[in-house]
């Protein structure tokens, strides 16, 4: 009988909810410094995002600039993606507060190499460039992010 490969998930019966505010001076410079939203949860363990909920508040001065946008995505060597796009470069460029659920339902087998996402964490980039405009740096965006930590064996 083959060993299990991914235990129960840890001591929860409901999914972990985290909330993070970033600033508009925060969100210009994701490009080279991504804000981490999970931290690794240790050896051996695995986050499982199974949703994200965003609202981009503009501050009512002015907008972003640029093209971007905003990703998730594991904080290991081979950047893999969570959530591809959760605020479109049309949402972060707007004038209007914005929303956006993404949700992510992996039903295919990604092969990877054992331990390849074990203790990594998840964090918010910019993978275009970095957001310009807002002078007054009024915009604000919130999120939440619903994951399990899975105890690999």
């Amino acid at each position: 009988m083959a060993k299990e490969i991914i235990s129960t998930v840890t001591n929860q019966l409901a999914p972990i909810i985290t909330y993070k505010k970033l600033s508009a001076q925060q969100m210009k410079l994701l490009v080279n410094n991504p804000i981490e939203l999970i931290p690794a949860q240790g050896p051996q363990t695995v986050i499982v995002a199974k949703s994200c909920a965003c609202r981009f508040g503009y501050g009512g001065t002015s907008a972003f600039t640029g093209p971007g946008y905003l990703t998730v995505k594991y904080n290991d060597p081979m950047s893999l993606v969570v959530f591809p796009s959760i605020m479109s470069n049309t949402s972060m460029t707007g004038t209007i507060d914005r929303y956006s659920i993404s949700s992510y339902l992996q039903t295919s087998n990604m092969n990877l190499a054992p331990g390849t996402l074990a203790n990594f964490g998840l964090i918010l980039c910019n993978p275009v460039n970095d957001f310009g405009g807002n002078a007054l740096n009024d915009n604000v965006l919130y999120i939440q992010i619903c994951y399990w930590v899975a105890t690999l064996y």
